[in-house]
């Protein structure tokens, strides 16, 4: 018997360079990766094609973001004060 896992969720706050880089080496370790950042045109297939999700919300949203045990956050917004 093997016990069969389910891809970690994380959520990365911020959709520029360093957010994009890091979603693209976090779903390669089999993350499941959340993108959110108040900037919709930031945030399309060409930029962020192997996210689970995506989501234009204003920044603020990360003060009411609660996560499971398992999840795991990264803030890299472009204002993150």
């Amino acid at each position: 018997v093997e016990p069969v896992e389910t891809r970690i969720p994380l959520v990365i706050f911020g959709a520029g360079h360093v957010g994009q880089a890091t979603a693209e080496a976090l779903v390669r370790l089999d993350f499941a990766v959340t993108v959110v950042d108040a900037r919709p045109e930031w945030l399309n297939e060409d930029r962020f094609p192997t996210a689970t999700r995506v989501l234009a919300e204003p920044l603020a949203f990360a003060a009411g973001w609660r996560a499971s045990p398992r999840a795991g956050a990264l803030i890299a917004t472009h204002a993150h004060d």
